[in-house]
């Protein structure tokens, strides 16, 4: 059984793909990500493949693609490492800006608990919309209980 999951999951792979990549020609997920019926359930192509050729990833960490290839099986271009890790190399660390268009700066940064970068000035202003909002809610409430 063992085998025939083997082939099955080998079948699904382009060993010539650019850059030493090995390219996920099955099923793949909205993001790219290649998904894989295991024996053990279904997951990723690229989480099927380290296992198979390196071993068991250890507990609480992800595969980081070192390429940057959400495709690739390569176990060569991965990397067990913590989430937060993951979160600091991936996408959202090469861009500049957020999406409101303030620069990313030393000064205008901030990581939230997972290590995402945040941008200072986008949560000072939803702050400022939250407690005005909740200011006029206090007032609202006041007013229906002891009349204008």
């Amino acid at each position: 059984m063992c085998s025939d999951w083997m082939k099955k999951f080998k079948s699904n792979i382009n060993f010539d793909g650019p850059s030493d990549c090995w390219l996920w020609t099955g099923t793949k997920d909205r993001d790219g990500y290649g998904k894989f019926h295991a024996p053990n359930g279904t997951g990723g192509a690229h989480r099927a493949a380290f296992e198979l050729w390196e071993g068991p990833i250890p507990k609480g960490l992800h595969i980081d693609h070192l390429c940057r290839v959400p495709n690739c099986v390569n176990p060569a271009h991965m990397e067990p490492v913590t989430p937060a890790e993951n979160c600091r190399r991936g996408y959202h660390a090469t861009k500049t800006h957020c999406k409101h268009g303030h620069k990313y700066t030393a000064d205008n940064l901030q990581r939230n608990k997972a290590g995402i970068r945040m941008c200072k000035t986008c949560s000072r202003e939803r702050a400022r919309a939250w407690h005005k909002k909740d200011k006029l809610e206090r007032q609202r409430r006041e007013q229906e209980k002891y009349g204008p």
